[in-house]
């Protein structure tokens, strides 16, 4: 399938994709909220600048795809593979992203309110400049991974924020 059938698929009404396999397909600067991809290979796919709120990619193959600032707000993400992909600038506001592999991915300046990364492999992730409020790291695998500038909202007894300038969680 390639991108101009998948959008005339979503303006049809067409919402599942699951269980494809679509690497390296361009779909940046579109709109595909309230859809499935779940299962599907989207290796090196590209989403730039897209709308993906309340969309599902669970278990979904996203290596080296490309979310720069695009809308994944409520989406899930859980169990998905993206090693070095790239969500810089992105908006991942009470997304799940539980037990998925971030491997070296790229988070700068990402939205991440209240976002669920428990289980989650960050190891060697860059989250520059990252606003992390409220989002759930337990038990995530931050082993290398660089929160310089980032805003961490801790969440302890007295609820203080931190600003992590500089941090660098090993």
């Amino acid at each position: 399938m390639n991108r101009q059938t998948l959008l005339q698929r979503y303006a049809d009404g067409e919402r599942d994709f699951c269980d494809l396999t679509l690497p390296q397909i361009d779909l940046s600067h579109t709109t595909l909220t309230h859809s499935a991809f779940i299962q599907t290979d989207l290796t090196e796919a590209s989403f730039q600048q897209s709308e993906l709120n309340n969309t599902s990619f669970n278990s979904a193959i996203l290596d080296g795809a490309n979310f720069e600032q695009a809308n994944l707000s409520q989406s899930d993400l859980s169990m998905a593979e993206l090693t070095r992909a790239n969500l810089s600038y992105g908006v991942l506001n009470l997304a799940s992203l539980m037990g998925a592999e971030l491997r070296e991915g790229y988070l700068v300046m990402a939205k991440l309110l209240g976002c669920d990364l428990s289980g989650a492999n960050l190891t060697g992730a860059t989250l520059l400049g990252s606003s992390c409020m409220g989002a759930n790291f337990a038990g995530a695998d931050l082993s290398g991974a660089n929160f310089s500038r980032a805003y961490l909202y801790l969440k302890c007894q007295k609820r203080t924020p931190v600003i992590a300038e500089g941090l660098t969680v090993r």
